[in-house]
């Protein structure tokens, strides 16, 4: 069987599993806008109205066709130190897109991850990752590089594929596909 009609019966039981219920689901946009901001200690009680104007300089497109909420890093800051607010933003219609499935077999979207970020706060709650780290996550598409120091993160995007990877290794080690999958 093709691989896509592998991914639709897989698809077609999940969904049969999940009809009417809700669920969370972490969503591969590799169009996220992310951005983190130093902001003055000084200034938390305003914080709203300045993400708010960091938005509308930052955000390539209208703030009316993009989803953006902000987050303030939770971690322990010296006195009059800035603080650290991540600022993300994606276009409504790449969500929309996304959703069209779940809506489509009735199934109750209750919250959407973001890929990177739902591996971050795995890596970081879950894992208790304690020493600096370095996480990556190849994927089909692009590889999700997150580099983690405590409570401090840094996550990076890199346009090479898995199967770059594997190709890489096989032709530096003179290696086959089965032993340069086995290694990555």
């Amino acid at each position: 069987l093709h691989w896509q009609v592998l991914i639709a019966m897989f698809l077609g039981s999940l969904f049969a599993l999940l009809l009417g219920e809700s669920a969370t689901v972490v969503a591969p946009l590799g169009t996220i806008f992310m951005r983190l901001l130093k902001i003055p200690a000084f200034v938390m009680k305003m914080l709203g109205v300045i993400v708010g104007y960091e938005a509308l300089l930052q955000i390539a497109f209208p703030l009316d066709e993009v989803i953006w909420d902000y987050h303030v890093v939770d971690r322990d800051y010296m006195s009059g130190e800035e603080q650290d607010v991540g600022l993300f933003a994606v276009r409504r219609e790449a969500v929309e897109e996304f959703l069209e499935d779940f809506t489509a077999e009735d199934i109750v979207v209750e919250s959407l991850a973001v890929s990177y970020l739902a591996l971050y706060n795995f890596a970081a709650f879950d894992l208790d990752v304690y020493q600096p780290s370095i996480i990556l996550d190849l994927g089909a598409t692009h590889t999700d590089l997150i580099l983690v120091d405590q409570e401090r993160f840094w996550i990076r995007q890199i346009p090479h594929r898995a199967e770059d990877i594997t190709q890489a290794m096989m032709q530096r080690f003179k290696l086959g596909y089965s032993e340069a999958e086995r290694l990555k």
